[in-house]
């Protein structure tokens, strides 16, 4: 028990950490940037094998599934820094009632869409995973693509989870809530 005790007080520590921290928070962000530089390059060698030779069977199939990893992420990434889609207009005439019971039913929309998705997903994601089927031309297998809609909707349901901490503990401090509400930032 005292090892346990002590592994999750080094975790604690470790997350602590501003670095550490930031980098959780913008997980996302770094994800989502990485995979479009891979994508770019994809995409490039893609066309550039096309005008000069024969292009490979993989490329259409890759840049395909990396795109769906970044939608899912860079909505992810949407709703933990509040920069989705609104009706700011509207949240400017509310009192901070009328606006934190805005938030509690854009909470209740998101929880309800993106978990609803991310609870069929899985199992469609383990159905692909049976099959074994793999990126033609390319050892990869296909559910590494198809997993992105479960992570992503993951993520989604994690991030309005925080949203509505932090609103929430402001709304009760009294603070005023608009449509900036960070995550920490």
């Amino acid at each position: 028990m005292n090892a346990l005790i002590s592994i999750l007080a080094a975790a604690t520590t470790a997350l602590d950490s501003d670095r550490v921290r930031r980098a959780l928070d913008n997980f996302e962000g770094y994800l989502a940037a990485l995979l479009l530089f891979v994508y770019l390059f994809i995409i490039l060698y893609d066309v550039g094998t096309r005008n000069f030779g024969r292009p490979p069977v993989w490329g259409q199939e890759v840049v395909l599934g990396l795109f769906i990893w970044l939608a899912w992420l860079s909505t992810a990434y949407a709703v933990r820094t509040n920069s989705h889609l609104r009706f700011t207009l509207v949240f400017e005439r509310l009192s901070q009632r009328g606006v934190y019971a805005v938030y509690v039913l854009e909470w209740v929309l998101w929880v309800a869409f993106a978990g609803v998705i991310f609870w069929y997903s899985l199992d469609i994601t383990a159905n692909v995973m049976e099959t074994g089927t793999t990126v033609v031309g390319l050892p990869i297998p296909v559910w590494l693509f198809r997993a992105s809609i479960p992570v992503g909707f993951g993520l989604i349901l994690l991030r309005v989870a925080q949203r509505a901490v932090i609103t929430t503990r402001a709304f009760r401090a009294g603070e005023e809530i608009g449509t900036d509400v960070g995550l920490g930032e």
